[in-house]
């Protein structure tokens, strides 16, 4: 079963093509549930587990981030944030994948404060529709702002194999001996 995550108002930037595919540039504003669905959080090992600090984008980060993750995805739903214009406007989309994930740094809306900010998130969306993007071109035009709900598929995780965690003294003696 598909897992999915909701990116809250969302402004589309940008638009690009090819004949049978296309990929769809957007913003939002960081949010704690995609942080955490993300996994973007600093941990720590307390008592022999894993325990989450914080899922803050520390105060240091300038300018912008780079942030790791791609989902790979199966569909989307883009859906207008003003409810008249979603029953009319709500679009899917046969997307194949969501990455280029990238945390941007602004001064905070309304204030002059040097220490007032906000973090945006920015990303690309890989979509595999060979109408995508005359579809998102219609919604551009008349969305100012949506949600897309993301259904993608959890990456395989390898488990570990027995005998494969050799230090780097080890492989390095290891091969001294051949």
């Amino acid at each position: 079963m598909p897992s999915k995550i909701k990116f809250t108002s969302v402004e589309i930037i940008n638009v690009s093509r090819t004949a049978s595919a296309g990929t769809v540039d957007v913003k939002c504003p960081m949010t704690q549930a995609v942080i955490k669905k993300m996994e973007w959080v600093q941990k720590k090992e307390e008592g022999g587990k894993e325990v989450t600090v914080s899922t803050e984008i520390p105060s240091f980060v300038r300018g912008s981030a780079a942030l790791d993750g791609e989902l790979a995805s199966t569909s989307m739903t883009f859906t207008p944030k003003d409810d008249t214009l979603a029953r009319k406007y709500q679009m899917d989309l046969v997307a194949t994948k969501v990455n280029n994930f990238k945390a941007v740094r602004l001064q905070a809306e309304g204030t002059n404060a040097k220490d007032a900010f906000r973090h945006e998130l920015r990303f690309q969306i890989h979509f595999s529709d060979e109408e995508g993007a005359s579809k998102i071109e219609r919604f551009m035009q008349s969305v100012p702002k949506c949600s897309i709900d993301v259904s993608y598929e959890k990456p395989a995780v390898q488990e570990e194999i027995f005998g494969t965690e050799a230090s780097a003294d080890e492989a390095q003696q290891a091969f001294e001996e051949v």
